[in-house]
Order: C-alpha cells, then structure tokens, then sequence
C-alpha cells in the first residue's frame, strides 16, 4: 500500500469560505505533512481554518465528496491535524447559538440535496 496522508483543508481565500482535499504521498507521518501543507496553503495566501486527516484509501473525488457533502465521512476515522483559534470561536458559538446551530444544518441539508440534483 502507498504511503500517504489525506488531509480535508478548510480555509478563506478573500474572505471567502472554500475547501480543498489534498493527497500528500510518500509519507504516514500526519504532522509533518500537515506542516508543509500549512505552510504551502499559506504562503498563497490562504486562512486556513481547519486540516483533517482522513485513514483509507480514497480518490480526490471520493475526498472532495466528503468535504463538501459529507458523503461517507461519519464511516471514517478523521482526526484534526490543525483548528485557527477563528474555527474554535465558530465552534463555541454554533454550540451556544441555536440560530447558528439552525443555519448550519440548512447549509449542510443543502448541500447534500445540491449533490443530489447534480447526480440526477
């Protein structure tokens, strides 16, 4: 089996929210390969958000499904490689806010049902 890292990347580009997986081959090592993602998403400029690893082998579509649809990722075992401090603050007030609990349901309810259409 080839050594490699999946990582799901979370990040603001101008501000905007956007996400993007990444394949880091030829190492098992998480920390070292989230440290040069980091590293490489930033110097273009990114904020990034989150990185979460993801244990299995998967194609950067079955990847890119996960990050934006959720689609097979509560069947897999992901571990946070890095939280910003901006992402633990959006964490506390989604637990504390129930209308921000709501919004991000209806966002996640939409994307799914978005992916769906697109299926179709």
């Amino acid at each position: 089996m080839a050594m490699k890292v999946n990582i799901l990347v979370d990040f603001k580009e101008n501000g905007i929210d956007k996400n993007e997986v990444h394949i880091v081959w030829f190492t098992e090592n998480e920390t070292a390969a989230a440290a040069k993602l980091l590293e490489s998403l930033t110097g273009k400029g990114y904020n990034v958000q989150s990185m979460i690893a993801v244990d299995g082998d998967y194609t950067l579509a079955e990847l890119h499904d996960m990050a934006n649809y959720g689609v097979g990722f509560e069947l897999n075992k992901c571990r946070p490689l890095y939280i910003s401090q901006e992402c633990v603050e959006y964490i506390a007030r989604v637990k504390q806010d129930p209308e921000e609990t709501r919004r991000l349901q209806d966002e996640i309810r939409r994307r799914k049902e978005s992916r769906k259409g697109q299926q179709s």
